[in-house]
């Protein structure tokens, strides 16, 4: 998520009245794994480093769970329509930046 629609999505809660003692989600809703992730920076940063996926260091706690789906997408629906908020920036946009 582009770090300006994230603090566009904290502002918004805390100027209006409507939000006070409410939970949201704030996600832009496009699911992608780390390794795909990974694939696009170094494209954009025109990196030639070597993009390890599945290695964690010796005594690292096992993250994600084995039970973990291979991504995690929040529901942002409720800040959504309570608060109008939307992300502005795709992630390829604020890759870019």
């Amino acid at each position: 998520m582009f770090v300006g629609d994230h603090v566009d999505a904290y502002v918004r809660a805390l100027q209006d009245d409507h939000a006070l003692g409410e939970v949201f989600n704030v996600s832009p809703g496009n699911p992608i794994r780390n390794i795909e992730l990974a694939e696009r920076i170094a494209e954009i940063s025109g990196s030639k480093s070597r993009i390890v996926e599945g290695s964690y260091p010796p005594a690292y706690p096992m993250r994600p769970a084995a039970w973990d789906t291979d991504y995690i997408v929040l529901n942002s629906g409720k800040i959504r329509s309570k608060l109008g908020w939307k992300p502005s920036v795709s992630l390829d946009e604020g890759l870019q930046l």
